[in-house]
């Protein structure tokens, strides 16, 4: 009976500070487990390389074994680094392997410079509280302008798979998405190319039946597209990669532009899951896609609207001499720094109406500052949308103020307006909480 192994596939870039603190934290936290071989580079047909070409799409490989005497979830890490030490790739293989087993894994490279890098992997038990599971195993790489391939090939009795089933086909059983990509602009009558590909444990493209599911969020991660439908292994086709044209096995569709909902940003992540017909499912994602967006004006409003579904509505009104302040709503405004773009940042938010009930034309209030419940002040923000010119007799002016130094807001307790002015000033106090 077959075993398998579930793995999901994520690449993402990170810095190499943000690596080395994470190394530092997970050897804080070391364990013992599981054991991995020494990383190699693998081109899609599975051939172990001297050297990788350049925009080629390659695969970065190791083996993990298990010889405890329990099942053990991992994470199994591939760290790049150019020969100035910096990360410029780092990717992730996730499972479960059973006791005795041993596995090959790999992930897909597609390095973009010539010269030689450094691949690290090692396995951890998860990414929110992880302890260490193997040692960190080495290997340098070199890229040049084509691949070379080893003269030298392991031989199937070295390359690792399932040791338990070496009776079952090599390449049966999917293993992971190796390309995903994601091609459109979001024009109006346009349409988006989707394309994706599997490979095997022997590293090798395949097609297979399975069902996949695909979505489409926006910067602020709403749903913007969700479908699921099934696909049969007939269906796959040859396809080209954008940069070098090379061949490579895949399933492709397209997607109406109309179908996919505006977002608040331009862009977004596209995530695709595929699974098989034993119902291991494979996930792989891809971001900065460009979609369908909302206006400056649609976004702003679209974004008031997501605020008062959570805000506290207050509506207490409030006068100091001719100038009379209502304080509608507040609570915490996630949002684009700069509202269909930049990123997403987590202020605290107050709305208020500002009315000059006076006969004269007069200043509203223009010092804005929160309390904490620890006495510390906080002083409004750049941003937000309230008016701080001079009001006309009998006119009113509306709008918000933003407090970037607050991120919960159980930590509020009052807000203060100011108005300076002579002989005295004009202060109006809200208690929050």
């Amino acid at each position: 009976m077959r075993q398998a192994i579930v793995l999901g596939i994520v690449g993402i870039f990170l810095s190499s500070l943000f690596i080395m603190s994470q190394t530092a934290r997970y050897q804080a936290h070391a364990t013992t487990g599981l054991n991995l071989g020494t990383p190699s580079l693998l081109n899609t047909n599975g051939d172990v390389l001297d050297t990788a070409g350049i925009r080629s799409q390659v695969m970065l490989s190791t083996t993990i074994s298990n010889p405890q005497s329990a099942r053990q979830p991992f994470i199994t890490l591939f760290e790049v680094r150019d020969s100035n030490q910096v990360t410029v790739f780092l990717s992730w293989v996730s499972g479960t392997i059973p006791p005795g087993e041993q596995f090959d894994l790999g992930v897909m490279w597609q390095p973009q410079t010539t010269g030689s890098y450094n691949v690290r992997t090692y396995a951890v038990t998860d990414l929110k509280n992880p302890q260490i599971l193997s040692a960190a195993k080495t290997a340098t790489v070199s890229v040049g302008q084509t691949s070379v391939v080893a003269q030298t090939q392991p031989t199937p009795s070295q390359s690792s798979g399932n040791q338990n089933n070496s009776n079952e086909p090599k390449g049966s059983l999917v293993a992971g998405i190796s390309e995903f990509s994601v091609q459109g602009d979001g024009k109006e009558n346009g349409s988006y190319t989707i394309v994706f590909s599997l490979f095997d444990a022997g590293k090798r493209e395949i097609s297979s039946d399975g069902k996949v599911s695909f979505s489409i969020t926006d910067g602020m991660n709403r749903q913007l597209y969700n479908k699921s439908f099934s696909v049969t292994s007939s269906q796959f086709s040859t396809w080209h990669y954008t940069f070098t044209g090379a061949e490579f096995l895949g399933y492709g569709w397209t997607i109406p532009t109309s179908e996919i909902q505006k977002g608040i940003t331009s862009t977004g992540t596209a995530k695709i899951v595929f699974t098989d017909p034993a119902g291991i499912s494979f996930t792989s994602t891809t971001s900065l896609v460009s979609i369908p967006a909302l206006s400056q004006e649609e976004a702003k409003q679209k974004l008031d609207e997501i605020f008062t579904q959570t805000a506290t509505i207050v509506n207490d009104k409030r006068q100091n001499g001719n100038i009379e302040v209502t304080l509608v709503k507040y609570g915490m405004f996630t949002h684009p720094q700069f509202t269909t773009y930049g990123d997403v940042v987590n202020e605290f938010r107050v709305d208020l109406i500002v009315r000059n009930i006076g006969t004269t034309d007069e200043y509203p209030p223009d010092q804005f500052v929160i309390i904490d419940k620890q006495g510390i002040q906080h002083d409004k923000s750049y941003g937000g949308t309230l008016p701080f010119s001079e009001l006309l007799a009998g006119s009113t002016v509306q709008g918000s103020v933003l407090f970037d130094s607050i991120t919960n807001e159980m930590d509020v307790s009052t807000f203060v307006a100011k108005k300076y002015s002579y002989p005295q000033d004009y202060i109006w106090t809200y208690y929050l909480s």
